[in-house]
């Protein structure tokens, strides 16, 4: 299962988040997406943790490290299908039908997102707001945590891992 505190339900990117809100949000990745041209999908934007775990509760939790390097949230999509293959395809049939559970799930981790732009039909365009800029330097930090507890709840879990990192970091206000 996939379980993270951001933007959801649904997918969402940095010029197209306003309607999601922020909360506790689990799902698991689908097979297919509703493009007709196969692309990347699913992110999840402003998120201050993710939780990847199999059957058997094994698996990784990942938070931006609130360090004051970089955000201290970052975008995420969880696919059964990985880069190669989508760029690779030219219509979604040509993708194979997966199930969460009995193949793989790519997980594809962003600090930084550009938006997606085409919200006028005669202009696919990005709003400068939304780019990001070739001249400037990205810095971010995070961590990556083992995780293989059915016992904590994912939330918990964050809470705890980040507090073990920095224990000087306010963990309530992350939730």
């Amino acid at each position: 299962d996939v379980i993270f505190l951001g933007r959801g339900k649904g997918e969402n990117y940095p010029d197209r988040k306003a309607g999601s809100e922020t909360g506790l949000w689990s799902y698991l990745p689908e097979s297919r997406s509703d493009y007709i041209v196969p692309s990347e999908h699913g992110n999840r934007c402003d998120c201050s943790w993710l939780c990847c775990r199999d059957n058997n509760s094994t698996g990784f939790l990942f938070t931006a490290a609130h360090d004051g390097i970089g955000p201290d949230h970052f975008d995420f999509s969880a696919l059964l299908h990985n880069q190669k293959e989508l760029h690779r395809a030219t219509h979604g049939c040509q993708l194979e039908d997966r199930k969460t559970g009995t193949h793989p799930i790519y997980v594809n981790l962003d600090m930084f997102n550009m938006g997606i732009g085409g919200d006028v039909g005669w202009e696919p365009c990005v709003y400068n707001e939304y780019l990001l800029k070739p001249d400037r330097e990205y810095e971010a930090s995070f961590w990556l945590c083992p995780v293989s507890s059915k016992n904590e709840a994912p939330s918990s879990l964050a809470r705890r891992k980040m507090a073990e990192r920095d224990p000087a970091l306010d963990v309530d206000r992350i939730q």
